[in-house]
């Protein structure tokens, strides 16, 4: 039997998402090119992401329950819908070796020096794998108590920067021109592009219909999210730190204290930032299977589910052997590889939807 999930499991599993990694490095990658406007950028980014989340949302709703891949066969042929399929695994491959590797890398560079990122990888793996072989009912349930705690931390910790705020930070307003904001929006947009998820998530929904509401609202939540984060980074470190600090949000949960029996927040911070980046790489393993296992009409789960963990694993290890190939992946390549996945493709694919559609009418006509 399918496993169905909630409209509310669904937005909170696209928060789970896009944020976990976003909010790491975002200040520091915006405010390479808008300084104090960063929010600008990420506002700028927003209007894009809900541009494609009813896109995608639309799209879903398509499909009737039916699933993604299978439904384009139906709709368009084999060969369409094996060629959606293979851009779409490479993409979550790709994703998720670069997942894997932040990962690696922010535990190693905070608090783990001397353990061997192989290692941690390892162990990411063995727990996403089991977590994406249970289906996608028990990652809503594990997501939702982790959102809950996650983001119970968040507002916390953002409260408590009220005393470190400098407002004169975030001034002047609008000095940079609209192609450097632009520039400033486009890792954003990648972020919030994979909403894009909702096309898998769409066929699991208790209604099938709100596909365009979970990916809205998950797209508007998640932006929240990030727009706070850049703005209270910058208003705490200032433009020129923000370029410094190659995890902004890490160094902001770090200052936080209160009087002489609240110190350390950032453990903390580590421990529930851990169980939501398992959330992501697993949802992100969920997306790679189903595009996989949907083009090639696999039936048997688990074996393939092992493969496939195997080579993120060693596309990450070859990928990404240092943290400056990392970098350079989010500034340049992964903007590039999302926006022709996340933009290219459904605008292609509901273009072909609208012309279908017309010739249906006309023969019904």
């Amino acid at each position: 039997m399918s496993q169905k999930i909630s409209t509310s499991q669904a937005i909170i599993l696209i928060i789970q998402l896009i944020t976990p990694t976003a909010i790491l490095v975002l200040p520091n990658i915006v405010a390479g090119y808008s300084e104090q406007d960063s929010w600008i950028s990420v506002l700028l980014a927003m209007a894009f992401g809900l541009a494609l989340a009813l896109l995608f949302g639309s799209i879903s709703r398509h499909t009737a329950g039916m699933p993604f891949i299978p439904w384009l066969e139906t709709r368009f042929g084999r060969i369409a819908a094996l060629v959606v399929g293979i851009v779409l695994f490479q993409y979550y491959l790709i994703t998720l070796a670069e997942i894997f590797q932040e990962f690696a890398n922010f535990l190693v560079d905070n608090i783990l020096e001397d353990t061997p990122r192989f290692f941690l990888m390892m162990i990411a793996l063995l727990v996403i794998v089991y977590a994406a072989s249970l289906g996608i009912e028990v990652m809503a349930r594990v997501g939702v108590f982790v959102f809950i705690i996650a983001n119970l931390l968040f507002v916390i910790s953002m409260c408590l920067q009220a005393g470190n705020l400098h407002f004169p930070y975030l001034l002047p307003i609008g000095e940079h021109s609209f192609k450097k904001l632009i520039q400033g929006s486009v890792s954003p947009i990648s972020w919030l592009a994979m909403v894009q998820i909702i096309l898998f998530l769409g066929p699991h929904l208790k209604k099938p219909s709100d596909a365009r509401k979970v990916a809205v609202w998950g797209v508007v939540l998640s932006g929240a999210e990030l727009l706070l984060t850049v703005i209270v980074s910058v208003a705490v470190f200032g433009p020129q730190l923000n370029q410094i600090y190659t995890y902004p949000s890490f160094s902001l949960i770090g200052i936080v204290k209160i009087g002489n029996f609240l110190e350390r927040v950032d453990v903390i911070f580590i421990s529930i930032w851990i169980f939501t980046m398992y959330v992501k790489m697993s949802l992100t393993m969920y997306g790679l299977f189903q595009s996989f296992s949907h083009s090639f009409r696999i039936g048997s789960k688990h074996p393939f589910l092992i493969a496939l963990g195997i080579l993120c694993l060693l596309t990450s290890v070859s990928s990404f052997p240092k943290q400056s190939d990392l970098n350079y992946y989010f500034q340049v390549v992964d903007p590039l590889d999302a926006l022709l996945v996340n933009v290219l493709l459904p605008l292609i694919l509901w273009a072909f939807l609208l012309g279908t559609s017309k010739k249906i009418r006309k023969r019904g006509g």
